[in-house]
Formats: C-alpha cells, sequence, structure tokens
C-alpha cells in the first residue's frame, strides 16, 4: 500500500509542474523524491506534512502555493522545501498547528490563518521574505522563529518581515526569540515605513546607517527587570554579531507593543519609557521617550549599537534616587572639601589654580555637563573627576544614572569675584513728589544682595539704607543728592552719587453749572501746582467730559486761566475727568460726577380734524424719572395757545396748520415738537349707477363721489343690502351680482384722509331672469344609436326667445324644441339660451350619449387560393358579446366566424350585428376558392460549380419571376428552371391562369441560398532543393476542409527534413484535389555555440570551421569575437558552407557582470581636526578589503597616509581596485578671551583681536542675525555673542566666540571752551562729561601738554589752530571729544564767556524752570553777595548759543529761545571764580 502510495504522489507531484489546483487527502507524502510545484499550481494538503526523505537534494522546491491544514513534520535530513525558494504557504484551518521536527523548516512567504488558534513552534522556523498574520496567533514553543531576506522579489505582495501583528494576532512565548537576521534589514532611509526597516519586529530606529554586516537582532517575549520594581512590557530586543568599528549608530528609538496583553500586572501604557543597556542588562539608562497606547519613542539622543545592547519598555518607577557627592580637591594639600548641592566656588584671585571636582556615590555612570540659560553641554562622560581650567565659570551640572537607570544630579557654581562697582541706575531722576523712586546697584556680579557684601545708600534725607536695592518718596519737591557705598566680601569699598531733582503734583480741581442736553455746561478750573511760583507756570489741562469726547485748556500754577465749557448731547450721570500736567512732566488727575438732566420726549396725536369740528388733540410726552412736566400749545403757529395736557381745538378751514408742543421739566430742561394738521371739509356722498335695468345674477356697475371743493384722500365703504360683506376701497366705481330677483338698499359711506364722512342711499330694482329646461331623446330601434335622430324637447319657463346650439358645430336653431342626428358616439353638449320679457338672459349646457353602432367590413370580394376560407365579422374584438345573424342560417351571440371551403356555397355571404343597445349593422362579401400554388426549388447549400433549380407548374398562362435577394436585381430567366453558376439568394413568384381573370389568378413563390464552390487544384509547387538542418515546409493551402499527406497526417502543412517525393489529397465537402512533389537536402556547416555564457568586463567566442564564411550579429566576419557590452545580450552568427552555400545560424545568451566600479575621489587634503569617510561604493551584495584588512564598504580615516581598497561582487565574483593619498594638516587655535562689556556709546572703542597674524587667512565675523565683517580685527558696534570664524589657506577652519555684554555705565565726553581766543589769553575747559567719569585726561597735542585734572586752564602762545581732546572712563567705558580752538593775535568781536575773577563768590542756586520747556525759561540765581555775573549757554557740540552779563545777588531772569532745536543745552553760569552748570532740555513749541 505504502508503495502505491508513493508512485501516486510522485505522479502528482510531477503532475504539479503544470499550472492547475489539486488537492491531497494524505498524512505522508514525502518520502526522498524530488518534487517541483509550477510557478502557478496551487496544491492544498488536507493533514500534517511529514518530511522523512535521507537525501540532501531530495526535497520539495514550491514556487506556487501550498495551503496546509495541519502541522509540519521535518525528521528528514534537510529542509522540506528547496533553499531556492520563491512559492507562498499557508496554514488554514480551525484547529492549532505546529512546526516540528529534527531539522529547521525554511519559508519563503509564510501566512498563518487559524481561526484564533495556535501555531506551535516546537522547530526552529526561517520565514525568507514576508509573515501574515491573518487570524491565530503563532506560539515559540520550543525553538526560534527566524526571519531572513533573500534576493528573489516576494510573491505575496507585501513588504517582507512580519505584517499584520496585532492584539487578536500576535507571536508570543517566554523562551525563545524572534531573530531578524542582520541582512535584512536598513536603519537608514526615509522612503520605507519606519517599522518596515527592522521587519515589522515592533522596534524602528532613526537617522541610523548599517555596515556589510550589520548582526542580529533578537526579540524576547518577555520582560526586563530593567530598572523600576515592576518589570518590563513583555518584549526584549537583544543584538548580535556587530563587527566592530562599524557599529550601526542611531539617534532615536521606537517601540510599539500590543496594550493591555504584553503588560503585567495593571500597568499603563501610557506611562512606559524605553530603557537601554550596553552591557548585556547589567545596568539600564532611562532615556525617557514620548509614550502613547501601544506605542513609546524616546528623544534624539545618539546610541551605538554593540553586542553587548539591550532595549526594552517599562514603566519609569524609581522609587529610590541614587547617592551622588560632589568634592572639591585643594590644591595646595590635596585635602577634598565636600560641597552642598548648589555649591559656589568663588575665584577672587586672578592668579587662581585650577578646579578638580570628584564625585562620589552609586554604581553607575557618571556624566559633566555645563549648562547656561538656555543649553546644557555633555563634556565629560564615564567619569568621576572633572578638571575645569582656571577662569572658566558656569554652572556645573554632575548626572549620575545607577544601574537600574534612576538618576540624580548635583550642582556646582564657578563664578569669578570683582570689586566692588557702586554704578547704580535710577528709576527717575526728574521725579514728582510722592513718586516712588528705586535705586539699582549695576554690578553685573550680581542681581540680589551677594554673600559678604554690603550695600549703604545716603537717600539725602533720614538714615542710612542698608538693603541691596533702595526707594523713597520724597515728600517734599527740591534737589537731593543720593550716594550708594558698596563693601565687597572681600573689602573692597567704592562709593558714586547722582542728583536727583523733585518737582511738585499738580493739584487738579474744577466746578461745572447745572446742565441740561444740549445747553452749555461752563467748567471753572480751580487747578493749583505752586501757588508761589513766580512767574505762575503753564498747566496743560486734559478734559475727559465723559461722554466720550475730551478737550485741552491751559491753566498757570496759581489756579488761574484754564476754564472751559461743553454740551452734552444726552442726559445722565457722567464722570468728568481732569489730569493737569506741569512742564516737569508731573501730573494729577480728579475725577468728578456731573449730572445731565434728562430732556422730556415730546409727542403727541390728533383724531379727525373736520373743518368746523371739535379736535381733541392728546399728548405722550414723557420724561426719565416721571417728573412732573408743563406744557405749551400753538396750534397754528400764530396762535391761540394752551397750557392745557389734551386741549381741544375747532379749526374754521379746510388747510394744513403747524402745531407745536413745548414741554418743560422741572430742572428747566426744555424739548418740543411740531407736526402738521391736515384740516378736511365735510364731503357730500352720490352714488351713480351704471345700469338702470337689472337682472338677477348679472353683475352690474355703481359709481360712487363726493362733493369736495379741494382734492382730497376719499375712502369709499359700500353696503348692496342682500346679506354680503361690505367693500371697503379707495376707488370710486364697484362690481356686483344679486342671486335673487327684488329691490334692495344700497348705501354709501365716503371718508376723507382727516376722517370727516358722509353717507347716501340708493334703491335698486332686480328682475327675475327665465328657468331653463330641455330633455334630448333617440328616435327608432336601439336606445340612442350613433347616426339616428334625436329629439330636443325645451322645458323652459319665464322665457319668450330661444337659441339652440351645440359647441363645435354650426348647428343653430331658434325654435322652441327641435332635432338633430349624431353621426359619431360618446358624449355631446348642447346648449340653450333663453330671455324673458325684461330681457333677462338664462343659460344651459347639458351632455347626451350616443352609444356606437357594432363594427363589420368584409370588402367587396373574398378571394382564396386555398381549399377553404374563414369570415370573421369580430376580427377587431370590437363585437364581442353582440348577436350575429348570417343568411346562410347561422345565428347567435358570438357567432362571428363562418368556415367557406369546397363543400360550402361559393357566392354571397350577409352578416347582421346587434349591439346591447340595439343598435344594428349588415355588412356582406362574395368569396371564390382556387388552388394554392406551392413551388420547391430545394435546400439551401453549398455546390460544386453551379446547380440546376427548377420551379414546377408548367402550363399555359404560367408566369415566372426570378430574382436575386441578395442584390435586389430582376433576373433575366423567365422560364421554370435553369443553371445557377454564381453564389446567390434566388427567389422564384409563380402565377398561374393569367388568361383568366385576375379574381381566379393564384400566386406563389419559394427561395433557396445558393454557395457555388469554384474548384481550385491544390499545388505543392516545387522542386525544393534546402541544406541538411533546414525544416522546408510544403503547404496545401487553407481552403481545403481536409487534408491528407502520404505519411497519414492531416494537417494543410508539412515539415521536411529529409529528401524524397511527398503527396497530398485535399478534400472539402463538396471538392477534392491531389498534387505531388520532390525535395532534397544538401549538407550544413557543423559547429556550436554554447546556450549560455557569463564573464567579467568581455567574453570571447570562437566558431572556425574549414570551407566557411562568417557573419555576426554585428556584421564582423572573422570566425573570433570579443564581446565587452555589459548585462546580458543574445548574440548570433551565422556560417556558410562554400561548397553548398548553406548556412547555420546559433546564439548564445552571454552575460557581460562589470567590475564593480570605485570613485574614492582625487588625492586630498584635510584638516586636522576633519575625519574622511572613503566610500568603496557598490552597497550590498558586494565584499571589501582596505590595505589596513578592513572589511567594511567604508573606511573613515584622519591620519595622512595612502590608502586602498579591493572591491568583489559577491555574486559575479568581479571586482576591481582603487587607492588615494589623504594629506592631514596641523591645526591651529585662537582664543578671543573673556567675555566683553560694552559700553553703547559710539564715541567709545571696543575692538576684538584674535591675534593670529596667519598669511592668507580669510576672517568672518558674526553674530546671530548675519554677517557683520571680513576684516581681521573687529570694534564692536553691538551686544550679544560675537563669533569669529577663520579659513587658513588650505581652507582650515578654527573658530571662537566672545559675549559681548551690555554695560549700564555709558558714558560721554563733554567739555566747554572759547573756540576763537587771542594768543596768551587765559582759556577755561570746562568738564561736563556725564555722568561724572572716573578719570579725565587732557591732551593739547601741538603742544604736548596734557593733564588728569577735571578742568584745565590754558594759554596758547602763538596763533593757530590747536586741536584740544579730552578722554574720560568710569573704569568700563571709555569716551572721548575732540575740539578746534582757533588762536589769534589780536583781540576781535569775540565775546568770552568769563573772565578771570579775583574773588570767589558762593553760588547758592542756580535753577532752570521750567524744565523742559519750549525755549521759553527763567534762570533763577542766588549768589551769597552782589556781584558780576556771566552767563553762556552751548549745544552738546560746545558751540556757543548766547551770553548774558548781568550784576546782582538773586534774580529770576527770563530768556526766549524759541528757534533753536528741540535737545538738551548747558548753561555755565559764573560768579568771580566760582561756576556752575545746569542742564536744560528744548522741547516742542
Amino acid at each position: 500500500m505504502l508503495n502505491s502510495i508513493k508512485t501516486y504522489l510522485f505522479l502528482l507531484f510531477l503532475s504539479l509542474i503544470i499550472p492547475f489546483e489539486v488537492s491531497a487527502q494524505i498524512r505522508t507524502i514525502h518520502t526522498g523524491s524530488f518534487f517541483t510545484i509550477g510557478e502557478n499550481a496551487k496544491m492544498t494538503i488536507i493533514g500534517d506534512l511529514k518530511d522523512s526523505s535521507q537525501t540532501a537534494d531530495r526535497e520539495i522546491s514550491n514556487f506556487g502555493s501550498i495551503f496546509l491544514n495541519g502541522s509540519i513534520q521535518n525528521f528528514g535530513v534537510n529542509n522540506v522545501f528547496g533553499t531556492a525558494i520563491y512559492g507562498y504557504f499557508q496554514f488554514f484551518g480551525p484547529a492549532s498547528q505546529s512546526v516540528s521536527g529534527i531539522f529547521p523548516t525554511q519559508f519563503c512567504n509564510l501566512e498563518v490563518d487559524l481561526d484564533g488558534q495556535l501555531l506551535n513552534i516546537n522547530k526552529k522556523t526561517i520565514v525568507n521574505d514576508s509573515l501574515l498574520l491573518r487570524s491565530g496567533d503563532i506560539f515559540l514553543f520550543s525553538d526560534t522563529l527566524v526571519l531572513a531576506q533573500l534576493s528573489n522579489s516576494s510573491v505575496s505582495g507585501y513588504p517582507s518581515g512580519i505584517i499584520g501583528e496585532t492584539n487578536d494576532k500576535r507571536i508570543f512565548g517566554p523562551s525563545f526569540p524572534v531573530m531578524v537576521q542582520g541582512a535584512t534589514f536598513n536603519m537608514g532611509g526615509s522612503t520605507v515605513n519606519p517599522y518596515e526597516k527592522l521587519k515589522g519586529i515592533g522596534l524602528s530606529f532613526q537617522n541610523g546607517y548599517i555596515s556589510s554586516t550589520p548582526g542580529n537582532i533578537y526579540r524576547w517575549n518577555i520582560g526586563q527587570s530593567a530598572g523600576p520594581t515592576l518589570g518590563s512590557v513583555e518584549r526584549t530586543y537583544k543584538f548580535d554579531d556587530i563587527a566592530s568599528p562599524s557599529s550601526p549608530t542611531i539617534t532615536q528609538i521606537s517601540s510599539k507593543f500590543h496594550d493591555p496583553l504584553e503588560l503585567p500586572g495593571t500597568m499603563d501604557g501610557t506611562d512606559m519609557h524605553i530603557y537601554y543597556s550596553e552591557d548585556g542588562t547589567n545596568s539600564w539608562r532611562d532615556i525617557e521617550g514620548t509614550s502613547g497606547t501601544g506605542e513609546v519613542t524616546s528623544p534624539t539622543h545618539p546610541k551605538t549599537l554593540n553586542n553587548q545592547s539591550v532595549i526594552t519598555v517599562s514603566k519609569n518607577d524609581c522609587d529610590i534616587l541614587p547617592t551622588v557627592d560632589i568634592k572639591q580637591v585643594i590644591t595646595a594639600t590635596s585635602d577634598t572639601l565636600l560641597l552642598a548641592d548648589g555649591a559656589i566656588i568663588s575665584n577672587c584671585d586672578a592668579n587662581a589654580a585650577d578646579v578638580r571636582l570628584l564625585a562620589f556615590g552609586d554604581a553607575g555612570t557618571y556624566e559633566w555637563f555645563y549648562e547656561n540659560e538656555t543649553t546644557s553641554e555633555q563634556i565629560a562622560y564615564s567619569s568621576n573627576s572633572l578638571f575645569i581650567p582656571t577662569h572658566t565659570t558656569g554652572r556645573y551640572k554632575l548626572l549620575l544614572t545607577n544601574t537600574r537607570g534612576c538618576s540624580d544630579t548635583a550642582i556646582v557654581v564657578l563664578e569669578q569675584a570683582y570689586l566692588g562697582n557702586a554704578n547704580f541706575t535710577v528709576s527717575d531722576v526728574n521725579a514728582c513728589d510722592q513718586d516712588n523712586i528705586t535705586f539699582t546697584p549695576v554690578d553685573p556680579d550680581s542681581t540680589t544682595l551677594a554673600p559678604g557684601y554690603s550695600y549703604e545708600w545716603d537717600l539725602g534725607e533720614g538714615s542710612p539704607v542698608l538693603n541691596y536695592n533702595a526707594n523713597i518718596t520724597y515728600t517734599a519737591y527740591g534737589s537731593y543728592e543720593v550716594s550708594l557705598t558698596v563693601t565687597t566680601n572681600n573689602g573692597c569699598v567704592s562709593q558714586e552719587s547722582q542728583t536727583v531733582n523733585v518737582f511738585a503734583i499738580p493739584t487738579p480741581a474744577f466746578s461745572a453749572t447745572s446742565a441740561c442736553p444740549g445747553a452749555v455746561v461752563q467748567f471753572t478750573n480751580e487747578t493749583v501746582s505752586d501757588p508761589l511760583a513766580v512767574p505762575a507756570q503753564n498747566l496743560f489741562l486734559n478734559w475727559n467730559f465723559g461722554d466720550g469726547n475730551s478737550d485741552v485748556s491751559t491753566g498757570l500754577s496759581n489756579g488761574a486761566n484754564g476754564d472751559i465749557t461743553h454740551i452734552y448731547a444726552m442726559g445722565g450721570d457722567t464722570t468728568v475727568t481732569l489730569t493737569a500736567s506741569d512742564i516737569n512732566g508731573c501730573q494729577g488727575t480728579i475725577t468728578g460726577t456731573i449730572t445731565v438732566h434728562p430732556l422730556p420726549e415730546v409727542n403727541f396725536d390728533y383724531n379727525a380734524a373736520c373743518e368746523g369740528q371739535v379736535t381733541q388733540f392728546n399728548d405722550s410726552s414723557e420724561i426719565e424719572g416721571g417728573t412732573p412736566l408743563t406744557y405749551h400749545w400753538d396750534f397754528t403757529g400764530v396762535g391761540p395757545t394752551s397750557t392745557d395736557k389734551d386741549p381741544t381745538y375747532i379749526f374754521s378751514n379746510s388747510t394744513g396748520y403747524w402745531t407745536t408742543l413745548t414741554v418743560t421739566s422741572v430742572e428747566g430742561c426744555v424739548n418740543d415738537t411740531t407736526k402738521q394738521v391736515l384740516v378736511d371739509e365735510i364731503p357730500t356722498a352720490i352714488i351713480s349707477p351704471i345700469l338702470s335695468d337689472v337682472c338677477e345674477n348679472q353683475i352690474i356697475g355703481l359709481s360712487g363721489a363726493a362733493s369736495l371743493t379741494s382734492s382730497s384722500f376719499i375712502n369709499f365703504e359700500w353696503d348692496f343690502d342682500d346679506g354680503s360683506a361690505t367693500v371697503d376701497t379707495i376707488e370710486s366705481d364697484v362690481n356686483h351680482s344679486y342671486p335673487s330677483f327684488g329691490t334692495y338698499d344700497v348705501q354709501l359711506t365716503v371718508t376723507t384722509q382727516q376722517n370727516c364722512t358722509s353717507t347716501t342711499n340708493y334703491l335698486l330694482l332686480v328682475y327675475q331672469g327665465p328657468t331653463v329646461g330641455f330633455t334630448a331623446t333617440g328616435v327608432g330601434s336601439g336606445t340612442n344609436c350613433e347616426k339616428s335622430t334625436f329629439n330636443l324637447t325645451n322645458s323652459t319657463t319665464n322665457a319668450v326667445t330661444y337659441q339652440w346650439g351645440i359647441p363645435g358645430t354650426s348647428f343653430s336653431e331658434t325654435t322652441s324644441s327641435t332635432s338633430t342626428i349624431f353621426n359619431t358616439p360618446g358624449y355631446h353638449q348642447i346648449e340653450l339660451t333663453a330671455t324673458s320679457i325684461n330681457g333677462c338672459e338664462s343659460y344651459k349646457l347639458d351632455s347626451v350619449y350616443v352609444n356606437p353602432l357594432p363594427q363589420g367590413n368584409f370588402g367587396d370580394t373574398t378571394r382564396s387560393c386555398i381549399t377553404s376560407i374563414t369570415l370573421d365579422a369580430d376580427d377587431s374584438g370590437l363585437n364581442a358579446g353582440y348577436l350575429f345573424l348570417w343568411n346562410n342560417g347561422l345565428s347567435g351571440y358570438d357567432e362571428s366566424i363562418v368556415n367557406v371551403n369546397s363543400g360550402n356555397t361559393i357566392g354571397d355571404y350577409t352578416v347582421t350585428i346587434t349591439s346591447d343597445q340595439g343598435c344594428a349593422i349588415t355588412d356582406q362579401t362574395y368569396v371564390l376558392l382556387n388552388a394554392a400554388i406551392e413551388p420547391d426549388l430545394g435546400i439551401d447549400g453549398d455546390v460544386c460549380d453551379s446547380i440546376f433549380l427548377d420551379a414546377g407548374y408548367y402550363g399555359t398562362g404560367t408566369d415566372y419571376k426570378w430574382t436575386d435577394l441578395n442584390t435586389g436585381d430582376t433576373l433575366s430567366v423567365t422560364d421554370q428552371s435553369f443553371w445557377a453558376t454564381t453564389d446567390g439568394y434566388y427567389k422564384v413568384d409563380i402565377t398561374t391562369n393569367t388568361n383568366l381573370p385576375q379574381a381566379s389568378q393564384c400566386t406563389g413563390e419559394d427561395s433557396i441560398i445558393v454557395i457555388v464552390n469554384t474548384v481550385t487544384p491544390v499545388e505543392l509547387n516545387g522542386p525544393y532543393i534546402a541544406c541538411v538542418g533546414d525544416v522546408v515546409t510544403l503547404d496545401a493551402g487553407s481552403n481545403w476542409e481536409f487534408t491528407t499527406w502520404d505519411d497519414g497526417s492531416t494537417n494543410s502543412t508539412l515539415n521536411v527534413t529529409e529528401s524524397g517525393f511527398y503527396t497530398v489529397t485535399a478534400d472539402s465537402s463538396v471538392c477534392s484535389s491531389t498534387d505531388f512533389v520532390e525535395v532534397t537536402f544538401n549538407p550544413s556547416p557543423v559547429f556550436s555555440l554554447p546556450q549560455t555564457l557569463t564573464s567579467c568586463e568581455f567574453a570571447n567566442l570562437d566558431v572556425f570551421t574549414n570551407n566557411c564564411t562568417y557573419e555576426w550579429y554585428d556584421g564582423t566576419t572573422t570566425s573570433a569575437h570579443q564581446t565587452t557590452h555589459t548585462g546580458v545580450d543574445t548574440l548570433w552568427v551565422e556560417v556558410t558552407l562554400t561548397t553548398t552555400t548553406c548556412v547555420l545560424r546559433d546564439s548564445v545568451e552571454v552575460t557581460i557582470n562589470p567590475n564593480p566600479t570605485i570613485n574614492l575621489g582625487a588625492d586630498t587634503t584635510i584638516c586636522s581636526y576633519d575625519t574622511l569617510q572613503l566610500d568603496a561604493g557598490n552597497g550590498l551584495g558586494h565584499s571589501f578589503l582596505w590595505n589596513n584588512n578592513t572589511t567594511n564598504q567604508t573606511l573613515t580615516v584622519s591620519a595622512s597616509s595612502e590608502y586602498s581598497v579591493t572591491v568583489t561582487n559577491n555574486t559575479t565574483t568581479c571586482f576591481n581596485d582603487a587607492s588615494i593619498i589623504v594629506n592631514s594638516l596641523p591645526l591651529f587655535n585662537f582664543d578671543l578671551g573673556d567675555d566683553l562689556l560694552f559700553c553703547g556709546d559710539s564715541t567709545s572703542e571696543l575692538n576684538v583681536e584674535p591675534g593670529l597674524g596667519l598669511n592668507n587667512a580669510t576672517y568672518n565675523w558674526y553674530n546671530l542675525t548675519g554677517a557683520l565683517s571680513t576684516t581681521e580685527d573687529y570694534a564692536v558696534k553691538d551686544t550679544g555673542m560675537l563669533y569669529l570664524e577663520v579659513t587658513d589657506e588650505f581652507g582650515c577652519i578654527a573658530s571662537d566666540s566672545v559675549d559681548i555684554l551690555p554695560s549700564n555705565l555709558s558714558l560721554t565726553a563733554v567739555f566747554l571752551a572759547m573756540t576763537e581766543v587771542v594768543k596768551k589769553d587765559t582759556v577755561y575747559f570746562i568738564n561736563l562729561s556725564y555722568p561724572r567719569p572716573y578719570q579725565s585726561f587732557w591732551e593739547i597735542e601741538d603742544y604736548g601738554y596734557t593733564s588728569l585734572d577735571s578742568s584745565i586752564s590754558y594759554a596758547f602762545p602763538e596763533a593757530g589752530f590747536f586741536d584740544v581732546r579730552l578722554t574720560v572712563n568710569n573704569g568700563t567705558c571709555i569716551s572721548s571729544i575732540e575740539k578746534t580752538i582757533t588762536v589769534r593775535n589780536t583781540k576781535s568781536k569775540i565775546e568770552k564767556p568769563d573772565s578771570p575773577p579775583s574773588l570767589y563768590i558762593n553760588l547758592k542756586e542756580v535753577m532752570v524752570y521750567p524744565n523742559p520747556n519750549n525755549g521759553s525759561f527763567s534762570l533763577r540765581v542766588e549768589l551769597g553777595e552782589e556781584a558780576n555775573v556771566q552767563v553762556a549757554i552751548y549745544n552738546l557740540l560746545g558751540q556757543l548759543i548766547l551770553t548774558d552779563s548781568f550784576d546782582t545777588k538773586k534774580t529770576d531772569r527770563q530768556y526766549s529761545l524759541n528757534n533753536i532745536e528741540k535737545g538738551m543745552y548747558l548753561i555755565n553760569v559764573r560768579a568771580g571764580k566760582n561756576q556752575q552748570t545746569v542742564k536744560f532740555i528744548k522741547i516742542d513749541n
């Protein structure tokens, strides 16, 4: 029995080579035979598939599809399926199945469709392409599932790898993994779905690269305790066989999992992190990630994979953080100092030693970071010590990650100590009293009170303030000197002071008059600022009236002026705001509420205004709050008047009057309204009937009118006294009809526009009309039958004349009664109009139904060329159920048919037909019978050459007409028969008894289709001479249905390869023909080419044969031939034997594989910090050997050397070599130094110099907004990060940056001096730089004069032009100014601002007010004693604007400089040897 099974299966599997579908229901089906399943073949197996073959090459080659409802048991010595497998395999069915045995089983495309059941993997299973899960799970029970990918294309139509794994159908098992072979995945690229890159195992990498031996990935379906105590998602990824040093580098990891199936306990999939281990799960790193249901993605962070790499997903549950401490190593003693978290280390000494930190804590990974406000940079990894060079200040963070992946940090801040800086900012140096003024140090070392620093403020009144910041509200206006003293923790003290001016705040006040909407309200300004100021200062008053409107006025500080008016449009309580501002910018605000009393809302109406009648006026005025109102009426515009609320008045004339109502509230607010009152005259109503005699139901017209002397609107109201509704219209004419005769009292009421009315009546007589009636009755047999007479009988009353009519006809009669005939059946209308003696008409329209007559028409004579005929008196079916009476005695209902034959009388036949209504007709025909004519031309068909056609019926009086129906032509033949020699559709028409009357003649016809086959003898031609190896094809043609050769074959052609005679006989269903021919074969050349040939770069072919000539596919004629075209080509050659001229052609499929193309580029030079990646190209499927014995596709180099590589195509074994020389240049560096302070003044200079001194170098200075300069040195123009990128002559680049910090210590150099002087006169140079500088430096270059005094005096010994420069600094910022002094030999008209005084005069007060001003101001000068005062006014360029001189002890001197430009100006006041300079600001006029 087993042998029969083997035989059956052997035949079965051989048959599967041909594409078709077969089912096998046997368990053991493979015992050692080699089977192939064709590309389109399908095989379904119900039962297990067991392999027990013991020969390695006895396997199943599956190029088609196998469907298995069972398990696979591989107990052979090899894979069940051949290694070159391309086919499709599916497990299906409702029960669990398995893969087991002693040898692995390998599939190409595997599909699992098990209705929710398990596929148990009991032996290693390999899937080369796609694994599709349709239904059911895969359980890795006792071995591994391997995903691999061959170079063949997928027949499944799916991407390679796992497809369709979900919560409901997945791969699991705690003991064995899913393995992805390294050659099957690609970590780079962006055109593939991320999870397809790793074959659907639920893991994806971003921005990775792949080496030639990428290694394998194992997905274990079991969790790892990656730090957190709750365990892991039930999947872990491990890496193996990764080649070094070309390990893959990844920047981002994503992992999918089945939520909640793979989550242990009650874990939530939305709180997962990715954990990464580099040492085979000994320690973990928590790289966090963005998690969601079923997926978690890590942040971007580069990782290098190795053979110890493990990735898993777990809940972040670090319940205990690691212990971490930082100690500072004391350089002098090597002792350590434990630092608190966040400790600050200060470098007070500029020559202090470098700082070294040591970390102590739990086992794990130590990472050091340098941080600023926006970035964090890793500066050390896997080290517990950190070395910080001198002055590298900043924030340093230590991150310790223990072996559980839990992390903690410690912070150390390194700072540089600075000397104290007492400069400070003032929130407002020109403030108003009651303003809060804040004083803030500008020490860049600290923003809060630094430890060990002390700050002491002297605010000009009260006790010192010891806070970091100070603030004060001055209660009295005046000038205050404020100073700050700063003492650092190392005892450094600095002090600065500034002057603060405090001005008085205006106190606004106002009053207002009572207000009504639309009335003028007077606002009186009562604002006071400085009542003692002389002269009084201007105040700017801004009024907000609270109704969306505002205005301004100008007052004085003593309360004078500034009044204003306003008109409110609406009433109500309104908040008025007055803001008073003085020339110092101080302002005060007050709000007050005024009540704008409401206006009355005036309105009234009135009833009818008719001439001479009382008109009632009704007031409907209102006011908000409902307060009492008073009234004044003016009825005509010129009187009379009334003060009643609702008065009456009689207008004497019919015209229009303007009536005005004026209403006044109790607050005196007045409003009025005026309306036109139209007074109408009293009308007189008139009725005029259009007809005097009226009949009932007749529409009559009535015309109304009203007698008025002036045109006015009229309304007409009609009452017709017949119970119908009244008609109200503005039309004077109306129509109406009365349904009953009698007498009616019609009433008309006319009304004018002002409701003035008049009524009149009219008595109307309505006459009675006729009452019309009639009947229509048919006369004769039957009831109202078609074509019978109808009597029209009149029954009308109350009429004297009549008019009959039938619509649609010309019928017209005036007699009382009449008659008519209806010739068609159906309904017919009849109308009758009657007129009474009073001329009233009445009309009636009625209809009568006319019954139809029966239908019957035999014709005059009925002929039949047959032996019988049937007469049907109801062939239309319209006479069904009627009574039929025949003249042959046949009668009865529905007896409509009579058969006439040779046994009946030939002659007249008559029938009478009577309908159900008694309507009857009679019909008659004559019947004549003759014999039928039926010719027979035979059956349609083929004939050979011709056919004889005979119509028969030969005799006297017989005519024949032959026609070809295909063409419609009548043939010339008129005989009974003829020979047809062509194809045709022949018809004959026969008429007999043509010598008798037509009634005795009969006709007949027949037709036949004739296909005439013209015999063409079969012709083989010949004889034929050919070459051995050739094939001669003999052709008998295709015109014959049957062909028989002498060898018994029956094809129309015969292929001949041997010499001899050959005979053929050709037959059709009609004709036959025979022929023979001789064929001779001569010798041919003898040679052969291989079927295929594979080579690298080129291939040589040689077909030499004696006595032959050659022709190749490309036209060459030598026996030897070389081809270099890469790819697959089919090449042919024709060889001709010269003795017989016989030609033999042969071809070969040549595959020329190219040697690998390598382009390492030209010899090159790189910078020392650069690396160069040499890429041998060609990718997968190639092997590589560099001269340093590495075997990757790429080689990263940085040293000078010659590098070479050999690339071999692993498939074709074709190889190639290439080399390149790389020269690495030495490194250069530069340092821009520490951060710099920028003063922000265009007169200050801050240069940054790299100091490189390179030849042919290019420089690129830039900041965050773009490029700045290409010079070697750069003059700083703004704050922010400043970057320099230097490129040397070899293209190597070095870069550095420096932070340009803003300084709050900006400085402006200013001095005053006469610009035109006389030689040997003393010139005074007054230093007005602001803020006050720490140091001043004067230079008069022509004389080499220098001085460090604040202000100087100098006498020029010679005439000429001399440059004087003042340079000032405040320890941070520097500013310079230069002026040219003109020195003359003699005095000119120069007004000197001063002359050397001989006495010291006390300047008690110098003040400018108002300040700022519009150019008009007062200068207050108060001296200790009366003396001469010299005044000089300058702009900031030092140009003299005005000089003045006067004697005084105390004065307020006024100046008007309205034409000068707005800006800041300086006033220098000198009295004796003492002088003082004040500033003022000119604003717009």
